[in-house]
């Protein structure tokens, strides 16, 4: 079995600036947000705060994974130890939730919305720049080509994909109490919840798959079944199990072979089902050829 090599990118000189500035960049923006929120009394602005904390925590993810992946496997973990990862996945999912459903019961009391005894212009000029920076945010983690980006910074990046909704609908709910429409403020402020707690249920929903072992869909399976199937020398498939852990899928092929083939025919059969194993799913880290 020939193991994939963790790699994050970060000595892509056009990505090895993304990690810092997701945590950086988003613990910039929570703490001015908090600060808005304490000054200007907006709960709405609290929980945009929060959620661009948590989300500078989400970015710490892609280096557990990494640090993670660099931990060969063993008999007692033979997929390694990334089960660690999905926990972490499930903590920061909790958090967003966490944030997301006091937000939605705090909008529906009354006399919540936006109450500013001072101007509204510094709110208002927050919020924007929460928009634009989420959206900077985003663009600088998935880089001009996404194309060899891995999938976990991706994944972490929509985050701030989510926080420009967030800050978005926090500077409607803010716009509309300042000119009376206490009602649609309110309903905008329950709008604003709606994102952060799809972003917690997306990783919740995450963790679960990779902490029950939830592989690939049917369809992969049976791709990478037919492409062995075709090598000379495999009678049959016998099974093909895939698990998502960390950063792809870990690949298991159990094949059975000719009864009178030489040793060196059974290594070089089994090479050659790797090979197209790792065609098939480029993004396998790890591919096992076992004979049944």
């Amino acid at each position: 079995m020939r193991q994939g090599q963790a790699h994050l990118g970060i000595a892509d000189g056009r990505r090895d600036h993304a990690f810092p500035s997701g945590i950086f960049g988003n613990l910039g923006l929570a703490a001015l947000k908090l600060l808005t929120a304490l000054l200007w009394s907006s709960r709405l602005f609290a929980v945009d705060g929060l959620y661009s904390l948590v989300t500078a925590i989400a970015f710490l993810i892609p280096y557990q994974a990494a640090m993670l992946e660099r931990k060969r496997p063993s008999e007692q973990y033979p997929y390694g130890a990334t089960k660690l990862l999905f926990l972490s996945v499930l903590a920061i999912g909790a958090m967003y939730l966490f944030v997301a459903v006091p937000a939605f019961l705090y909008t529906l009391r009354p006399g919540i919305q936006f109450q500013a005894g001072r101007t509204y212009l510094i709110p208002v000029v927050v919020a924007a720049i929460s928009i634009v920076a989420n959206e900077v945010l985003y663009q600088t983690a998935m880089g001009r080509d996404d194309s060899g980006m891995v999938a976990s910074v991706r994944w972490v990046a929509l985050n701030n994909r989510a926080g420009v909704a967030v800050s978005a609908l926090v500077l409607l709910s803010s716009l509309l109490s300042r000119f009376g429409m206490g009602n649609f403020a309110t309903v905008t402020g329950i709008a604003a919840s709606i994102p952060v707690a799809l972003a917690g249920l997306r990783m919740v929903s995450a963790s679960f798959h990779g902490i029950m072992d939830k592989g690939p869909t049917g369809a992969i399976t049976a791709r990478i079944a037919s492409c062995a199937d075709g090598v000379e020398g495999v009678q049959r498939v016998v099974d093909v199990k895939a698990r998502c852990l960390g950063r792809g899928p870990h690949m298991d092929v159990w094949v059975a072979l000719d009864e009178d083939l030489k040793m060196s025919q059974v290594e070089r059969i089994m090479q050659e089902v790797e090979e197209r194993v790792r065609s098939t799913t480029p993004q396998a880290k790890f591919v096992n050829v076992i004979v049944a």
